[in-house]
């Protein structure tokens, strides 16, 4: 509801994009595909852990995750890596959002639009989410320059 008012009262012309046939196969080429563009080094053990803990889960996660919702058309995978960054910030998913930090770095995403990406978090986040958000960019910077 919320998403079509903005639209209506902002005259913004919205069209969504035609869904896909359900390809398993596809989606799973597509999903290891950028999951290994975000995580690159680290791909193969966080794969390996996930695969260790609930192996249908590293499989979900791949065809449902990276494959159908991250990799399917309308943004570029900058720009989702960054919605990504924003949203976790907000929630307060400091684990994850240390790796999605790292991976929108790692997709070509500019160091100063992540941190304005956090921004975010000052508005729709819990107490101190900004702040927690910061710390975690300060390391993955800092990580990334040692």
């Amino acid at each position: 509801m919320t998403f079509n008012r903005v639209v209506s009262d902002n005259n913004i012309e919205f069209t969504p994009p035609a869904p896909e046939e359900y390809d398993v196969h596809e989606f799973f080429l597509r999903g290891e595909k950028l999951c290994r563009a975000v995580y690159t080094t680290v791909y193969e053990p966080m794969r390996e852990k996930m695969s260790a803990v609930i192996p249908h889960l590293d499989e979900w996660m791949i065809v449902e995750g990276y494959g159908k919702t991250l990799s399917r058309n309308g943004l570029d995978t900058v720009t989702r890596e960054l919605v990504i960054v924003a949203t976790l910030a907000s929630c307060g998913w400091r684990r994850q959002l240390y790796s999605h930090i790292r991976g929108a770095i790692n997709v070509g995403s500019h160091p100063l639009a992540i941190k304005d990406a956090l921004i975010c978090s000052l508005y729709c986040g819990f107490d101190n989410s900004y702040n927690n958000a910061l710390s975690v960019y300060e390391q993955v910077v800092t990580s990334l320059s040692e």
